[in-house]
This record gives structure tokens, C-alpha cells and sequence, in this order.
């Protein structure tokens, strides 16, 4: 399995002015905890990086945004919420609009709240903040203060690595790096057993078993595609 050049990551994310720093801790990363995280295979590699096209969020500077900041319109909470397709009159209170800016922090508090959602899709995000404080992170966008902590402790676990501070929450600097971001992906696809699944929408039901049909569809012609890229 050859080793990516940022020219390949840059294709792949379709992104020319893509942070070549992003683009060379990725490749360094990728490589060095291959065989640990079992992205040890071009087609493992190939739908690895297809799920995280679609999970990183890029600047238009190309800088990557390692946090999900929910900078939604209303019409874009309802497609992505079920919370928000229920509560119209919050959606647009608190999503951006031509008046006001998204309410980032108000918009994770209710969407990611266990009171909020069915007991299917709970994330273990029972305290008040828990929504923001536990919202999107990491590579596959980690979220919930369930998962993320599973995330944390499998990242110790496996590379001696530290996130939390003396409150049992992430320290906001260490995941806020591009390092914590891209080994904090990787923990989360080996932790959940994605690298045993055989097909991209085994893999995109596991990582967001809410996710659209439509969206679904979008992460299958993406691996489609970088399989092809990479592999012919």
C-alpha cells in the first residue's frame, strides 16, 4: 500500500487550497497507526477517507474545522434534525437567517439533549451543556458524551495518550489539533469495528444511523470515487 501524497488527500477531499500541514499530519498519521487502527488495507484506506470527506469541514482558507459548529440555516436544521423537523418555530429562532446568526451553542444543546431525542438515538448527554460540550469532534465527528468518552478511553488505551482534564471533559486545545482530530478518527473506526464491515453503507450506517437516504447515497459515490482514484 503506497503512502498518499497531499496532492492525492487534496483530490480526495476536492480541495486545491487544502491545508497542506492537514494534508501532511494526515499522511504521517495514516501510516504510522495503519496496522494499531487496521486502516492496513487500500480498500479499508479508500472507505476510511470517504467517511471523512463528509465529516471534515473545510474554510474556505482550507483550514479544517475540528469542531462541528451547527452554523445551520433553519432549512438546513430540519434536513439534518429530527428534533428540528418537529420544532419548526426553534429551528428558526436559533438557525441562521439574514437577522441573526446561528446559535451554535443553543442549537447542540436541544438537538444532541437525551431528553430530546427517542431512546434509539440517545447520546448519554444527560447534564446541561452536554449538547455543546460533546458535539461533533474528531475525524468522524465523534458525538455525544457516550461515544466520545468511549473514543477518549480507546484512544488512552491504544496510544497512552490523555484527553481529559480534572472535570472528566476533553481538554479544548488538545482537541482542537489537527493530531487529536485526525488519531482521535482513526480510534473511532477501530473502537466500532468499521474496519470489518464489507460495504460503505455498512460502514456510513454504523458511523450515523440517522443520516438520510439521500446523504447515504452522496457517501457511497464518494468512496466510489477515491476507490477509483486510488485503485483504478
Amino acid at each position: 500500500m503506497q503512502k498518499l501524497t497531499v496532492r492525492q488527500i487534496r483530490v480526495i477531499f476536492q480541495r486545491n487550497n487544502l491545508d497542506r500541514y492537514f494534508c501532511l499530519e494526515l499522511i504521517r498519521l495514516l501510516e504510522l497507526y495503519k496496522e494499531m487502527f487496521k486502516i492496513n488495507t487500500e480498500l479499508r484506506r479508500v472507505r476510511f477517507l470517504a467517511q471523512a470527506v463528509h465529516e471534515t469541514l473545510i474554510n474556505r482558507h482550507g483550514k479544517v474545522v475540528p469542531r462541528e459548529n451547527l452554523n445551520y440555516t433553519p432549512a438546513g436544521l430540519m434536513r439534518i434534525s429530527r428534533f428540528f423537523r418537529t420544532h419548526e418555530a426553534l429551528a428558526r429562532k436559533y438557525g441562521r437567517t439574514q437577522i441573526h446568526k446561528a446559535n451554535i451553542k443553543a442549537i447542540a444543546n436541544l438537538m444532541y439533549a437525551d431528553r430530546n431525542r427517542s431512546k434509539k438515538y440517545k447520546l448519554g448527554n444527560i447534564w446541561a451543556g452536554d449538547g455543546y460540550a460533546f458535539r461533533g469532534m474528531f475525524m468522524l465527528q465523534s458525538t455525544g458524551r457516550t461515544n466520545v468518552m468511549k473514543d477518549i478511553n480507546h484512544i488512552k488505551k491504544m496510544t497512552g495518550i490523555n484527553l481529559l482534564d480534572e472535570t472528566r471533559r476533553p481538554y479544548p486545545k488538545a482537541v482542537n489539533s489537527y493530531t487529536v482530530y485526525i488519531i482521535g478518527g482513526m480510534a473511532h473506526w477501530h473502537r466500532t469495528g468499521m474496519y470489518k464491515l464489507r460495504s460503505t453503507n455498512a460502514i456510513t450506517n454504523r458511523l450515523n444511523k440517522g443520516l438520510p437516504k439521500s446523504m447515504k447515497r452522496e457517501r457511497l459515490a464518494t468512496a466510489l470515487r477515491v476507490k477509483k482514484y486510488l485503485m483504478g
